[in-house]
């Protein structure tokens, strides 16, 4: 509170003294002069005019405010008022405060009800206005609406009455030359419909007759099936015919230049070369080969496979340097031939190398280092079954400038690997994400947690094989995991326990998991995962205490509407229950195995048919019959079909099943010995995009299968007729005509069929013919399609034996 001095109260005397002595007046004059004069010395200043105005004579005893003030520095205005001031000192504007401000809230009061009565009305009349106006519109919009609807009804009405009379002998017109060109359309079909119909029949009578001369010289019914004309692919414009060369390998190309010109520039074309694969022809891929491929693809090759190319020397895999702008490599299976000086020359020249595959291959440390000093952008590695480098080897890794953004890092069977090594890989890849360590029965908890203790972005993991492998670094690695794991894989880990799955159960982004032969496993496993909202797969094969209380934990649980593949394997408390729950909630669910479940009949199976999403079922060693396998003809996207050992499966249910199922690819009806011809003659004449069929034990097929195999399934690739004993040689001569496609045919337990006969027979060299768990044709077997990249799996490759 500030002080403001005041005369009131004070004796009358003093306050006469004060005014008939004019000191506020003298008090103002000094005041205004020193403001406006700013003397240095204020005091001086005021004392010398105080004594002027004892001494002056010219001073006449009226004060005025600016009498000290020079002419030219006096201001034109008066700003300081000694009477206002005056009653302030007296104390008479204090005696008028109360009542003063009473009057003035009483005025402001009077004045604000008269502003707001005032501002009331006007808004009240305007808002009246406002109304009336906006219903004025809306009649006027709606009468202007009626009446665009009168004009243009009345147009219409004209138009249709002067149109219509036109209209019916148009209508009567168009009508007549419908229906001659629908009676023209309907006969074209059906003598088309009437011939195909013949050829077929002619066909399948020829094949059951035994007609051996119109199929082995070709001159039969099947010539007449093939399109006129000459080469088809030359006339496709260049894009589509480079894509259909893109799917023939190395060797094939090479013979396709060799056919004609057209072909030669097609295959000439670099899309087809930035992507070479050696794999399928390994043992005759020399260094010279392999020169001459990288002389002509060099400047735009970016994936190369030359996984099992053992005739290869240190030499030319060092040509491979070349290649500079390779981003893709695999060298697996290699033996001796990748060397550290080798490994040197390729990776220093393939600066652009992100994935690189050396499996199975002679590493040593000084490859090791070699990685380290010359691969920055390295992501990909492949080091499994790799047993020649030691923990100095992988210590290079972590002190040199290479192999710090790997992501992807398989140590699949190097049983080599102690504590301290996988130590230094966890220093040496902090951006790893993805970690194979398949087949390591040296692994054990000191080291998981050792090779984990630095890694914090891993998002895939895989310890199949790895039976040490306890839950307590298993939850340490969830510890450190668990907010991006994607998947976990496990196998034959009998120190599982439902301790562990409740922890990887925290894993909010998991949608693969595979926890097959952990024994351990109980319900309350599943209880547990049903938490998880994203997964998406889940593998429980030989959890044997798994049963249908479990299963129902996951399927009515978080993802139970958006899981895709399920595999049961073995779980023999499973049964028709977990199958009705799947086909009732599981409507995105793609892949199904129940193998070996004795409790699933065919009530759940025909269940399984109602799944729209549904491609793949094993149901090997299952209870099943006709009746089942029927069912599964619902979906027209059924794609692959295990039956192996379902004894009770006849011709008639894979009738019904196959006469709607046009999208079948693979078939297995391995040991179902009711099985015939009869069936086989159905699948041949609906299934045409059939590729793997497996007849094992099927005593009661002759050579009538083959031969409708040979007619309508033409791109079939693996064939399987172990135990075949009805089979002889003339199916030989069907498979070599009927399927170009064909490489891998097996004949073990083929009585009739010797070697001698295969020889004679002249098959194709790509063809791997398998005889008494012996290859016949030494060549390699190639790839399957649907097999993974090695560079994912990091598995030998080897011949199909039986």
């Amino acid at each position: 509170m500030s002080y403001r001095p005041t005369l009131a109260g004070v004796d009358e005397s003093v306050q006469d003294y004060f005014v008939l002595n004019q000191i506020p007046e003298i008090v103002e004059s000094l005041l205004a002069s020193v403001l406006v004069a700013r003397p240095e010395d204020p005091w001086t200043y005021v004392q010398e005019k105080l004594e002027w105005l004892q001494t002056s004579d010219d001073f006449e005893g009226t004060y005025a405010w600016d009498m000290f003030i020079d002419d030219e520095l006096r201001p034109p205005k008066r700003t300081f008022n000694v009477r206002s001031y005056m009653d302030s000192l007296m104390g008479y504007d204090e005696e008028m405060s109360e009542e003063y401000e009473k009057a003035c809230n009483l005025h402001v009061r009077l004045l604000l009800r008269r502003v707001i009565r005032g501002w009331r009305r006007w808004t009240i009349a305007h808002q009246e206005k406002r109304v009336l106006l906006h219903q004025r519109m809306d009649e006027a919009r709606d009468w202007h609406r009626l009446y665009a609807q009168r004009v243009h009804f009345a147009k219409w009405c004209l138009w249709l009455r002067r149109y219509a009379g036109r209209l019916h002998t148009f209508s009567a017109s168009l009508t007549a030359v419908a229906n001659v060109s629908t009676e023209r359309f309907v006969f074209r079909a059906w003598h088309k419909y009437t011939q195909e119909a013949v050829r077929t029949t002619r066909w399948f009578q020829a094949c059951e007759g035994d007609d051996d001369e119109n199929v082995g010289d070709g001159t039969g019914q099947s010539t007449a099936l093939r399109p006129p004309g000459c080469d088809d692919v030359s006339l496709l414009p260049r894009v589509l015919a480079v894509k259909v060369f893109s799917y023939l390998t190395v060797p094939e190309l090479a013979n396709c230049s060799r056919s004609c010109r057209s072909w030669k520039v097609i295959v000439q074309q670099t899309g087809l070369w930035s992507r070479v694969d050696l794999s399928t022809c390994a043992q005759k891929v020399s260094d010279a080969a392999l020169m001459k491929i990288l002389n002509r693809c060099r400047p735009f090759l970016v994936h190369l496979n030359v996984r099992s190319c053992d005739q290869l020397t240190p030499r030319g895999l060092s040509a491979i340097g070349g290649c500079t702008n390779l981003q893709d490599l695999n060298m697996s299976e290699c033996g001796e031939a990748l060397t550290a000086e080798s490994l040197q020359k390729i990776v220093a020249g393939c600066r652009s190398l992100l994935y690189l595959n050396i499996s199975y291959c002679h590493v040593t440390d000084a490859c090791l280092r070699v990685l380290s000093r010359h691969c920055p952008n390295l992501q990909h590695l492949s080091l499994a079954g790799c047993v020649s480098f030691t923990s100095r080897g992988v210590r290079h890794l972590s002190s040199g400038n290479g192999c710090h953004k790997v992501t992807y890092l398989d140590l699949s069977d190097c049983v080599q690997l102690t504590t301290e090594a996988t130590w230094a890989i966890g220093k040496a890849c902090p951006q790893l994400n993805t970690l194979v360590l398949n087949d390591m029965p040296q692994l054990d908890d000191d080291s998981l947690r050792a090779l984990v203790t630095d890694l914090h972005n891993v998002k895939h993991i895989s310890v199949m094989g790895c039976p040490n492998v306890s839950d307590g670094s298993l939850k340490f690695l969830m510890k450190q995991a668990a907010q991006r794991l994607i998947s976990f894989k496990i196998e034959n880990n009998n120190l599982l326990t439902d301790s562990f799955v409740r922890s990887l159960a925290r894993a909010a982004s998991l949608r693969h998991l595979c926890l097959n032969s952990c024994v351990r496993l109980t319900d309350n496993s599943l209880r547990a995962l049903s938490q998880c909202k994203y997964l998406v797969s889940l593998d429980l094969t030989n959890c044997l205490r798994v049963s249908d209380v479990g299963v129902r934990y996951i399927v009515e649980g978080a993802a139970g509407a958006q899981l895709r593949s399920i595999n049961l394997t073995n779980c023999v408390r499973v049964s028709d229950v977990t199958l009705l729950r799947l086909a009732k909630t599981c409507q995105e669910l793609r892949h199904a195995a129940f193998c070996f479940c004795e409790h699933v009949q065919d009530a759940g199976v025909e269940m399984l048919g109602d799944l729209p999403n549904l491609i793949s079922l094993d149901l090997t060693g299952c209870k099943v019959a006709d009746e089942g396998i029927s069912a599964l003809g619902t979906n027209p996207h059924f794609a692959d079909l295990v039956l192996s050992e379902c004894v009770a499966v006849t011709d008639n249910g894979l009738q019904k099943m196959c006469t709607f199922c046009p999208n079948l690819h693979l078939l297995d009806v391995s040991h179902c010995p009711t099985i015939t011809d009869t069936a086989m003659k159905n699948l041949a004449f609906f299934c045409h995009l059939m590729t793997d069929v497996n007849l094992t034990g099927c005593s009661q097929l002759t050579d009538l299968t083959v031969q409708y195999l040979s007619s309508g399934c033409h791109f079939l690739h693996t064939l399987v007729l172990v135990g075949c004993s009805k089979v002889t040689e003339k199916s030989l001569k069907f498979l070599k005509r009927g399927c170009p496609v064909l490489r891998v045919l097996d004949l073990s337990g083929c009585k009739k069929i010797t070697k001698g006969s295969i020889v004679r027979a002249n098959m194709p060299p790509l063809l791997h013919i398998i005889k008494q768990s012996a290859p016949i044709i030494m060549s390699p077997a190639p790839s399957h399609p649907s097999t993974p990249r090695p560079t994912e799996q990091g598995e030998r490759a080897g011949m199909v034996q039986v």
